[in-house]
């Protein structure tokens, strides 16, 4: 293997790495090298809330099972599936997942609050989070 080369289990390692911090765009180019990183920060959408003794909170994420766009709503209505902080049971549509001409259904992991990491029409890579589902110990 050519040691020049990035595999996609290291670039997934980084892309996991970089959710960490205020980083929020890296540029990479070839030949005799560019790098650009900017960082923001931190969307409190993404920030896991605080779990409390009395009731605790689990964040369950929905990430992207392929590369593609990601459509809050049905292309032909207006009305979002579920919005930020609605109520959502388990296996309800959140989302669609459009790659090429395939729509992919995104369903709720769990029954919670639902909160997105993400906008309409915006591009996701593969095991990139996509929403949140706050659900409490109860549910």
């Amino acid at each position: 293997m050519d040691e020049n080369k990035i595999t996609l289990r290291q670039l997934r390692a980084l892309a996991r790495a970089l959710r960490a911090t205020t980083i929020n765009r890296l540029e990479l180019t070839g030949e005799n090298w560019s790098l650009r990183m900017t960082s923001a920060p931190p969307s409190p959408t993404l920030m896991a809330p605080v779990a409390t003794v009395e009731s605790p909170v689990l964040r369950t994420p929905l990430c992207a099972p392929a590369p593609g766009r990601v459509l809050l709503r049905h292309p032909l209505l207006a009305d979002d599936f579920a919005g930020s902080g609605a109520h959502v049971i388990r296996h309800q549509l959140l989302a669609l997942l459009q790659v090429g001409a395939l729509y992919l259904p995104l369903r709720s992991p769990a029954a919670g609050t639902v909160s997105f990491a993400l906008s309409h029409n915006d591009t996701v890579e593969f095991d990139e989070e996509i929403l949140f589902i706050h659900e409490d110990s109860q549910a």
